[in-house]
């Protein structure tokens, strides 16, 4: 049912009810003069007849003690029907329009296919079902897909679903009985015939739309032509079609700013994004996959309305396209390197071209304040990322990046995952100098989920004095250091970090202004028996000199120490 927000509100006792012929699972309104103002936390089950039947049940109602509690308790959740009702159908979850069925009949039924073989002359269970159902629905802010029990047919049941919509969208004189809908979620068969379009308001501003793969691209075009007209307010998109369909040619809402293409099954050529890019002139958010085709020759132009940019695919096809790549108002650019499963993950010439293309694209320098680079491990046979010899993080990702395109940089993101990698202080230290603007930092190797081989080498704690010392606005830094096992004293730790002096902020004053720190640190383990006590010590050191360089740190996030092997051991 979701969690319920406080909500302040007062609502009456009832007075004349007859408890007998009511089951509803949600609410009544009721005047009277007493007012009893609450705060609403309960759980969506004290709002059911059959609950509270039970659970009054328990009392001795003969007892003055368990009458008065039971008293109080009634009283207690009356009051809280109309705030919980509220919670429960205006949650950001959203609500289905299963539940809403749901309130024209008597009973539950878990089929969906149940729910839909009554027609509307068969909702006559319930005398106030139909105005319960209106007063709800006009609720209901996020709507999301019913979940279907696996004997039902879902293209049979959406079509059911669509007949029903259309004859309750009738009997409520034409008019959608979900009228404060603002984002919704919903699967488009050939079965549905368009019932989208008389269930959704005009108002509605985001849509989460799977078109089937038995529709065919006529099907779809004229799909999308009647949501460009039908719903001219849509803002954000995302958008799950078969692998054939051509999405460059679909039309597309006049007012769109958000468009999110299903990375699993939509692949766009470069023909096809150059034509997909030329008809979003107001687009802000671009999430796409490109196809591996490598025929990157001409510039790419996104247009001056794109700020976002998100895109996957392989590592020579991004290359290719990011060295053309035209956006004069791109801001945040997220890259996804994914190789098929006929290429290995592990790429370093290839990564380090991507790289570089980055770097060298001065274009995106002026304007772009985020960067995030995720190279993925892709689970096939010979591509596990656990072979090959070890990542040059610095040399081969980051170093070609600081040639001006990091200077402006407020966010930095790299994940990569490898079996071995070799990072050094004063590689860290190259990367704070060359990014002074920086607020969030992300240098993720995989420290934390998977077991690091030799030879790995990770920075020390001296890595994030650097970081302080030449990033003083940065609020988030997510960062992997290794602690070797000859250091575990803690009398020799302590000695060597209180000769690092803490950094000073941006102004001058004392203290680092981040807050939030994710720390990993590798300790590391050798052939020498490791002390239990001076392992405990060093912990703590390490916890105390990361409270020293950054005093305002969230402590709710606890450093993590994972083991590592010692290959010098």
């Amino acid at each position: 049912m979701g969690t319920s927000h406080s909500v302040h509100t007062s609502l009456a006792r009832p007075s004349g009810l007859n408890p007998v012929h009511w089951k509803p699972h949600w609410p009544r309104h009721y005047a009277s003069k007493a007012r009893l103002p609450v705060t609403q936390h309960a759980h969506p089950a004290l709002f059911c007849y059959d609950v509270l039947v039970e659970i009054f049940t328990a009392f001795d109602l003969d007892d003055r003690d368990d009458l008065t509690a039971c008293a109080r308790s009634a009283q207690v959740c009356w009051a809280w029907t109309d705030p919980a009702s509220q919670a429960l159908w205006t949650s950001c979850g959203g609500r289905s329009l299963k539940d809403l069925y749901h309130l024209l009949r008597a009973v539950d039924v878990s089929l969906i296919s149940e729910v839909l073989s009554l027609n509307t002359s068969a909702f006559h269970h319930r005398h106030d079902g139909w105005a319960l159902f209106l007063y709800c629905g006009s609720q209901i802010r996020a709507l999301k897909c019913s979940d279907h029990d696996w004997r039902d047919d879902p293209a049979a049941a959406k079509g059911a679903e669509g007949v029903l919509i259309r004859s309750l969208v009738h009997r409520n004189h034409g008019r959608t009985f979900l009228p404060s809908l603002r984002s919704a979620e919903w699967h488009e068969y050939p079965e549905t015939r368009g019932a989208l379009f008389s269930l959704v308001p005009p108002s509605l501003g985001s849509l989460n739309l799977t078109l089937h793969s038995t529709m065919t691209q006529h099907d779809i075009e004229t799909f999308m032509n009647r949501l460009s007209s039908t719903v001219p307010g849509l803002h954000t998109l995302r958008l799950t079609t078969a692998p054939r369909v051509s999405v460059e040619r679909l039309s597309y809402p006049p007012h769109l700013r958000h468009l999110f293409l299903d990375a699993n099954r939509i692949a766009l050529s470069p023909a096809e994004l150059t034509t997909l890019v030329s008809c979003l002139k107001t687009v802000e958010t671009l999430a796409v996959r490109i196809s591996e085709d490598r025929a990157w020759h001409d510039a790419v132009h996104f247009g001056t309305a794109l700020r976002v940019l998100r895109i996957e695919g392989g590592c020579l096809d991004l290359a290719a396209l990011v060295s053309r790549l035209h956006s004069p108002s791109l801001h945040e650019l997220d890259i996804r390197v994914k190789e098929g499963c006929e290429y290995s993950s592990y790429y370093p010439k290839g990564h380090h071209q991507l790289a570089t293309a980055l770097g060298r694209n001065m274009r995106l320098a002026r304007t772009l304040r985020s960067l995030s680079l995720r190279y993925s491990t892709s689970w096939c046979p010979g591509s596990l990322g656990f072979t090959g010899p070890p990542v040059m993080l610095f040399s081969s990702i980051l170093e070609p990046l600081l040639h001006g395109l990091t200077t402006r940089l407020e966010t930095l993101e790299v994940e990569y995952w490898h079996r071995a990698v070799q990072f050094a202080d004063d590689e860290v230290l190259q990367l704070a100098q060359a990014c002074p603007e920086l607020r969030r930092l992300t240098l993720s190797l995989g420290a934390r989920t998977m077991c690091l081989q030799p030879p790995t080498v990770l920075p020390s704690l001296v890595a994030l004095r650097h970081i302080a010392q030449h990033c003083p606005r940065m609020t988030h830094l997510e960062i992997e250091l290794e602690l070797a096992q000859d250091r575990y004293h803690s009398g020799l730790l302590a000695g060597e970090l209180d000769g690092l002096c803490s950094p000073l902020r941006a102004d001058g004053t004392l203290g680092h202004p981040l807050q939030t720190l994710e720390l990993t640190i590798r300790m590391l383990v050798g052939s020498r028996d490791s002390d239990d006590d001076h392992e405990v010590g060093a912990r703590e050191e390490v916890q105390r000199y990361a409270n020293r360089v950054f005093p305002s740190r969230y402590r709710d996030k606890e450093i993590v120490f994972v083991s590592g092997l010692d290959s010098s051991s």
